[in-house]
């Protein structure tokens, strides 16, 4: 059974960590691989996280930003008073995906890679990406496979040029070159 693979339509750029001062100003932590990115920024999504299974949000207008050492202070429209800020603490800012910047050709984004369909060469599934590991070396791309069928476990399979041979989040798919001891058992 072949998945179809949906793509977020809202990617966090930043969580609010709380109010700065008495006007509604929100200190914010970058959530993006561009952390002026918030500078940019005309309108935001904000989205609270109230509980897991239900969260609220609504668009806000940008109205200042500016840099605060690691983290950005944000003024948005409707928020004056700190009391207001501080209703937003742990509230993801949000842009719709097609306003991501562009990353360098052979660069991903995590959500481009999550739910990625992994295949060997010769094109025996595998599994889909879950999880992403990172190590500081290398990433780890963590491959459920896609059933309990076989007993299975997960595979763990590096961010390796000579292990991972193509990403294509077009497609939908990564091909890998997994090695004989992630249980590739048909090399007895």
């Amino acid at each position: 059974m072949t998945r179809v693979r949906s793509h977020p339509e809202f990617i966090a750029v930043g969580v609010v960590l709380g109010p700065v001062g008495r006007s509604g100003a929100l200190k914010v932590r970058p959530l993006s691989e561009f952390p002026g990115r918030l500078l940019e920024l005309e309108k935001v999504r904000v989205t609270k996280r109230s509980s897991l299974a239900q969260g609220s949000s609504e668009w806000r207008r940008v109205t200042s930003a500016k840099e605060a050492g690691s983290s950005t202070v944000l003024t948005l429209e409707g928020v004056s008073t700190r009391e207001q800020a501080a209703t937003l603490r742990g509230a993801f800012l949000e842009i719709p995906v097609g306003q991501v910047k562009p990353l360098p050709e052979g660069s991903w984004y995590r959500f481009q890679l999550l739910g990625l369909r992994v295949e060997d060469e010769a094109g025996r599934v595998l599994g889909t990406v879950r999880d992403i590991i990172e190590t500081g070396a290398n990433d780890v791309f963590v491959v459920a496979p896609e059933s309990s069928r076989g007993g299975r476990d997960e595979m763990l399979v590096p961010a390796l040029k000579d292990v991972v041979l193509t990403v294509d989040p077009d497609a939908g798919r990564m091909v890998v070159r997994p090695q004989r001891v992630w249980g590739d058992d048909d090399e007895n």
